[in-house]
C-alpha cells in the first residue's frame, strides 16, 4: 500500500484492470486493488475488445459498489456498467481514477447517520429532562451540547438549527 501511494505521488495515476470480476468471490489482492480505485473494478476482456474496435475508443466493464443505508448501517450493492475510458473521472486532489464516486457517497451517508444519531440523542434528552432546571439535566445538556459541537465541527451548523430551544433555556452556544 505504501509503495502504491509513493507511485501515485511520483508518477501519476494507475488503473488496474481485471480479465473478469465477480464481487461475490474476491480474493484479498483483488480487494486491495478495487479499494484503491474508489471501489471500482475495471474489466478488459474479449467483449470490451470488440466494443472498443466498434466504437474506436477503449471500452471497459466497470463493477462498482454503491453504498446505501440499511437502517443505521451502510451496505454496498454491486453494479456493473459498460463504459469507455474517457468516462472515467480523474481526481488529482484525492489522486483517484474512478467511474462511480463511492467515497463521496459513503461520506454523505455517514454524515446522515451522524446527524440522525445526534438528533436521537436530543430527542432522548428532551423526553427525559424537558425544560427542567435540575442539576442532572444541566450535566446531560452539557454533554449533549459538546456532542453537537463536535458534529458541527465536522459538518454544517445549519443542520442543527432545529435543536435550538431558546424558550426553554437550552441554547446551543459557547456560554
Amino acid at each position: 500500500m505504501r509503495g502504491y501511494k509513493r507511485y501515485r505521488s511520483t508518477f501519476g495515476w494507475l488503473i488496474w484492470v481485471f480479465e473478469g470480476f465477480d464481487p461475490t468471490q474476491t480474493r484479498t489482492a483483488e480487494e486491495d486493488i478495487f479499494y484503491l480505485n474508489n471501489l471500482n473494478a475495471f474489466v478488459v476482456n474479449d467483449d470490451t475488445l470488440r466494443r472498443s474496435k466498434e466504437a474506436k475508443r477503449m471500452a471497459l466493464d466497470c463493477w462498482y459498489a454503491v453504498p446505501h443505508r440499511k437502517g443505521r448501517l451502510i451496505a454496498n450493492e454491486w453494479v456493473m456498467e459498460k463504459i469507455f475510458l474517457d468516462q472515467l473521472t480523474i481526481d488529482p486532489d484525492r489522486q483517484l481514477v474512478f467511474f462511480h464516486d463511492y467515497q463521496s457517497r459513503r461520506e454523505s451517508l455517514e454524515a446522515e447517520l451522524d446527524v440522525s444519531l445526534v438528533r436521537q440523542a436530543f430527542h432522548d434528552f428532551w423526553k427525559e429532562y424537558g425544560a427542567r432546571e435540575a442539576p442532572e439535566a444541566k450535566v446531560a445538556w452539557a454533554a449533549l451540547r459538546s456532542r453537537m459541537k463536535s458534529y458541527i465541527g465536522k459538518h454544517h451548523a445549519s443542520l442543527l438549527g432545529v435543536w435550538v430551544v431558546p424558550e426553554c433555556g437550552y441554547r446551543f452556544s459557547e456560554n
